[in-house]
């Protein structure tokens, strides 16, 4: 398995929007139908407003690459323009047990 860790930073007065765009349709719903695809969460941290993670777990490479490449990721990061105050920071890692 795969993951894909993408850190955003915002203004906190816009995370209840976030959220709401993350969990609808245009995104969730667009996600969950990618070839791979295993699970997403949005995650807020404890001690800071202005900043999330999003994980994005897919099977393999391949289809973690295919998201990557073919432009839904584009697609769905520009439902939140307008929303970022600083760039996303992506990484992906592979899982080992």
């Amino acid at each position: 398995m795969f993951l894909r860790l993408t850190t955003i930073k915002f203004n906190p007065n816009n995370v209840d929007k976030i959220k709401k765009i993350y969990n609808s349709k245009k995104v969730s719903g667009i996600l969950i139908k990618q070839e791979g695809y295993k699970f997403h969460y949005f995650c807020e941290l404890k001690n800071k407003t202005d900043e999330a993670l999003s994980i994005i777990a897919w099977d393999s490479k391949e289809n973690l690459e295919k998201y990557e490449q073919n432009g839904v990721y584009n697609g769905l990061i520009n439902n939140f323009k307008g929303y970022f105050t600083e760039k996303p920071v992506i990484k992906n890692y592979k899982v080992r047990v």
